[in-house]
């Protein structure tokens, strides 16, 4: 991402609908999962902290950040939510076998190969271990955002499926959210690209009525996507463990 969403992001994390109630998502998964509190989890493209964030809320003490941007590194220290070690995903000093979780949202569009990335994920990855997934979906949302963002691609979740099923992954839960607000979001998308209007990034158009109603409508929406499992939405979730642990 460009320093300047890095900036953006750090000040309203903590309080934003997007970020508020995609923590209540994966939190709701690490805590299906029965992790140890000194489980070690990884949480890949930390950004301004998150998800780092979440992990300390809920109580987890060993747990790591990891980022290509110092920036990354100067605003969650500045926060204390953690450590974060700089670097790239597809070419990590990880030992194999490492984390019994991995947090990757919001993540792999952001990396050339991301097939090398899911490759490397697979190998740090405890046998018995779990990763959470998010990306961003639909070319047809396509917008300065993505440019912004330093997005590669973005998804359907049958091509997500297919990548991670690729690299020995088996999927465990998969189903697109944040559908209520597809419609709206496009619509704001195609009419900033027709008119010309310039905005750094999508979540800074908020202000506290907005923040409130959305985050309301995006609770909802996590809690029935994954039994509804809508044919669109912004973005795609999947949780996936090694293939050979499966019985």
């Amino acid at each position: 991402m460009q320093n300047d969403v890095y900036e953006i992001e750090s000040a309203i994390e903590s309080k934003h609908w997007w970020f508020v109630v995609r923590r209540e998502l994966f939190g709701s998964y690490l805590k299906k999962f029965n992790l140890n509190l000194n489980a070690k989890i990884l949480d890949i493209g930390s950004g301004s902290g998150g998800n780092l964030r979440l992990l300390k809320t809920l109580g987890f003490h060993n747990y790591l950040g990891f980022d290509n941007n110092p920036l990354s590194k100067k605003f969650i220290e500045e926060k204390n939510l953690g450590n974060v070690v700089i670097g790239d995903i597809c070419k990590n000093n990880f030992p194999d076998k490492n984390f019994d979780a991995i947090i990757a949202t919001d993540v792999i569009e952001h990396i050339a190969d991301d097939n090398l990335a899911l490759k490397e994920m697979r190998r740090i990855v405890k046998d018995h271990g779990k990763i959470i997934i998010t990306v961003p979906c639909f070319s047809i949302l396509w917008s300065k955002h993505d440019d912004i963002n330093m997005h590669y691609r973005r998804y359907t979740i049958k091509e997500l499926r297919t990548l991670i099923q690729q690299n020995n992954f088996e999927i465990m839960e998969s189903y697109y959210f944040n559908f209520f607000l597809f419609i709206p979001i496009l619509f704001f998308r195609k009419i900033t690209k027709i008119f010309k209007i310039t905005i750094k990034n999508d979540i800074s158009v908020n202000n506290n009525f907005f923040n409130y109603i959305f985050k309301i409508i995006f609770f909802i929406d996590i809690k029935i996507s994954k039994f509804l499992k809508p044919p669109f939405g912004v973005s795609a979730l999947i949780i996936c463990c090694p293939k050979q642990i499966i019985k």
